[in-house]
């Protein structure tokens, strides 16, 4: 779906260090966003994990020069936020439009309208559920988070707060639909835990928590329920972040 915010996108990206395709130069936005935002929810103690990061963010940086990505970074940003603020599934979008899918088996990024209607039909008893349970359970599965977030929007016009009364489960299994629905679930502002599969599932080859996740479980004092995603268990997934 083209809106201003994706057109405005695609062209700030158009910009971008011509030598790579813009296909590449949209995944690497993606993965400096996940960066940055992943990089806040990381324990300390974790350093294997905060070097990986900071090498990732590093080698991505390094293959632009001059260093074109990084000075068009914050108004790629800006332009994704405010594309966020509206409603809309922009990176999901993006990637349609630029032909940047890259998904695995049985990945996709639904429609908006699509995606609405999934939403609306998941909390058809959400008021009922968060009355007696304090908050709605929604998996995302093989998308790019745009169930969430239209989930999300939905609640927040119900004058439900997301950080407190929504809790997300994630798996893709393409690289950049990960990046794409971490960051767009962090900064959303879902609780929510991103996974992504290896090559034999249910093996995990990477998993967050998002940020608000740690508010999450701040106010209710737990995160999934006990018998959660009991189907082919994967490993624990890393411990909640704080609230630094």
């Amino acid at each position: 779906m083209h809106t201003p915010e994706t057109d405005a996108f695609i062209a700030r990206l158009k910009t971008v260090y011509p030598g790579l395709s813009i296909q590449d130069r949209f995944r690497d936005f993606c993965l400096l966003a996940y960066c940055g935002a992943v990089q806040h929810t990381l324990p300390d103690a974790d350093h294997g994990r905060i070097l990986a990061v900071a090498a990732q963010r590093q080698k991505i940086a390094e293959a632009y020069q001059p260093p074109h990505l990084l000075l068009a970074y914050p108004d790629l940003l800006r332009i994704f936020v405010r594309g966020l603020a509206d409603g809309q599934d922009l990176l999901g979008s993006v990637a349609r439009q630029l032909g940047a899918r890259n998904t695995g088996p049985g990945e996709f990024i639904p429609p908006p309208d699509h995606a609405r209607a999934l939403a609306e039909e998941r909390l058809l008893d959400a008021d009922g559920i968060i009355a007696e349970l304090g908050h709605v359970l929604l998996d995302d599965l093989l998308s790019s988070g745009a169930v969430a977030l239209a989930a999300a929007d939905i609640l927040t016009a119900k004058g439900y707060d997301v950080s407190k009364h929504l809790l997300v489960y994630s798996l893709t299994e393409s690289p950049l639909l990960y990046a794409i629905t971490y960051v767009q679930l962090a900064y959303r502002g879902i609780p929510a835990l991103v996974e992504r599969t290896g090559h034999h599932y249910p093996e995990i080859a990477d998993a967050a928590w998002t940020l608000p996740a740690g508010r999450f479980h701040a106010w209710h004092g737990h995160l999934f329920p006990e018998g959660f995603r009991q189907d082919n268990p994967p490993p624990a997934p890393p411990p909640a972040p704080s609230l630094r």
